[in-house]
């Protein structure tokens, strides 16, 4: 496991483009934590994700500069480094 990503985290408000927590948050962090697996990021809810679906489209291409497309980029980029490490023998 690379780690935990906390998936759905908020809604961007397309008015505002603020985010808007909609759910509790604390118990699945706090329980991570404690097991020590490495927090990967968070990823809002963002209706242009499934607009792309629906459409058959890249949303990562299509709207790369979104704060989930940067969010998706940021765990990617955390995970690679992780895969790096445990294929170059590095265990800190």
């Amino acid at each position: 496991m690379f780690g935990w990503v906390e998936n759905r985290r908020g809604f961007l408000c397309q008015h505002c483009g603020q985010i808007q927590e909609l759910f509790s948050t604390g118990s699945g962090g706090r329980a991570v934590f404690l097991m020590e697996v490495p927090f990967l990021g968070r990823i809002p809810i963002d209706p242009y994700l499934e607009k792309s679906i629906n459409a058959g489209e890249n949303f990562m291409k299509k709207y790369p500069d979104l704060q989930a497309a940067e969010a998706y980029n940021l765990i990617a980029g955390k995970i690679m480094e992780v895969n790096e490490a445990i294929l170059s023998g590095d265990k800190s």
